[in-house]
C-alpha cells in the first residue's frame, strides 16, 4: 500500500456504551490525527459537565476541528526549520449532548489526505460502525476565518457492513473491536474509502453519499 493510502488513525477515550458493558481500565484519550501525507491536522476538544478532573464527570459537547498544515507565502516572514505549524482550521464537526444523542467523544478518526472528510469509527457496542462528515463550501457571510461545520453524509450502522453478522449483546474490555485486524485504505482520488476485514471480506464507501459496495 502507498503511503498516499495509507489511512492516520486518532484514538480519544470515553465510552459510552447502548448494551450490556463490563467497565475496566478507560482507553487512552488521544487529542489529534495527522493525514497520512501529514499536511492535514485534526484535533479534537471535549467539555465536560463537570470542570473538576478528580471528579466523575462526562462529556457534554466536543469539537473537531480540521487543518491544513501553515507555510507562509511571504518569504520575508516565512521560518524555515524542521517543524510544522497550523493556524485557522477550515472546518469543524461539533457533537453535543441532547436528548436524541450522546457527544461523540471515543472515536477514532479516519481522515484523508485533501482533509475534506472526517469518517468517525464507532467502538464497542456502539451504534454506528461508521459515520461520515464532509467539508462544505465556506459561507463568505461568516468571514475568511471563521471555521464551518461540516455535513452529515451518513451514519453507517454495523448491520449495513456485515448483515449476516449477529451479536450476543455483551460486551467486555476483552471483546475485539469490530474492525480489528482489517485495514482500511482511500482510493487514490480520496473520494472511496475500503475496509477489509481479517477474513477477507472487503466493503467499499463512497464519502461522497455513503452507498456500500459489499465484496
Amino acid at each position: 500500500m502507498s503511503p498516499h493510502s495509507t489511512v492516520a488513525l486518532s484514538l480519544a477515550g470515553l465510552l459510552l456504551f447502548s448494551r450490556a458493558a463490563y467497565a475496566g481500565p478507560m482507553l487512552p484519550c488521544l487529542s489529534s490525527t495527522q493525514s497520512a501525507n501529514g499536511k492535514v491536522l485534526v484535533t479534537s476538544t471535549l467539555s465536560f459537565d463537570d470542570p473538576d478532573e478528580t471528579h466523575p464527570r462526562r462529556v457534554v459537547s466536543s469539537v473537531y476541528q480540521v487543518y491544513r498544515r501553515y507555510t507562509d507565502l511571504n518569504e520575508g516572514l516565512r521560518l524555515n526549520g524542521p517543524n510544522s505549524y497550523w493556524a485557522d482550521s477550515f472546518w469543524k464537526v461539533e457533537f453535543h449532548q441532547s436528548a436524541k444523542g450522546f457527544a461523540v467523544a471515543c472515536s477514532y478518526i479516519l481522515v484523508p489526505d485533501n482533509g475534506e472528510y472526517l469518517v468517525f469509527v464507532g467502538l464497542g457496542p456502539s451504534r454506528n460502525a461508521l459515520t461520515i462528515y464532509h467539508h462544505r463550501p465556506h459561507d463568505p457571510s461568516l468571514g475568511p476565518l471563521v471555521s464551518q461545520q461540516g455535513e452529515l453524509v451518513r451514519e453507517i450502522k454495523h448491520a449495513e457492513l456485515w448483515p449476516s453478522d449477529s451479536s450476543d449483546g455483551i460486551w467486555t474490555d476483552h471483546t475485539p473491536q469490530w474492525f480489528a485486524g482489517g485495514i482500511f485504505a482511500f482510493s487514490p482520488d480520496e473520494k472511496r474509502i475500503t475496509y477489509q476485514d481479517k477474513s477477507g471480506r472487503k466493503v467499499e464507501i463512497d464519502l461522497r453519499t455513503g452507498g456500500l459496495n459489499l465484496d
